[in-house]
């Protein structure tokens, strides 16, 4: 084989590595599925969230989808959002499959809410 040959199939072989569909972990594919409730207890709209298994969640207010989608991923047990709403999101997944909201980041800063303040969104699908 010439050697551009080789170098050319080299080079297509490295470029390659790790641009297919990445595979979810266990602990992922749990949090796979369609969640609802509010963000707080005076809200009175109804949050949906969806998180896909391409790595994407996309939002919903009273059935109604969000413009944006937003990245999720798991970091150190909690499942995590992108910016939403100006904020980053931080969850719990509970032992019975539903989401808790335990804290935001906006502006760089984590804030954890007080265990009276949290939210839990429902696992429906």
């Amino acid at each position: 084989m010439p050697p551009s040959i080789y170098y050319a199939v080299l080079l297509a072989l490295v470029l390659g590595v790790g641009c297919g569909p990445r595979v979810l972990t266990p602990d992922e594919m749990n949090v796979v599925g369609t969640y609802e409730g509010k963000m707080n207890e005076t809200d009175e709209d109804v949050s949906r969230m969806v998180f896909l298994k391409n790595g994407v969640m996309e939002t919903y207010t009273n059935d109604k989808k969000d413009s944006q989608e937003l990245e999720w991923e798991i970091i150190e047990g909690e499942v995590v959002s992108g910016n939403w709403k100006g904020q980053k999101l931080f969850f719990r997944v509970e032992p019975n499959g539903d989401l808790r909201i335990i804290g935001v980041e906006e502006n760089g800063e984590r804030m954890d809410f007080q265990k009276d303040m949290k939210s839990t969104f429902k696992k429906i699908k």
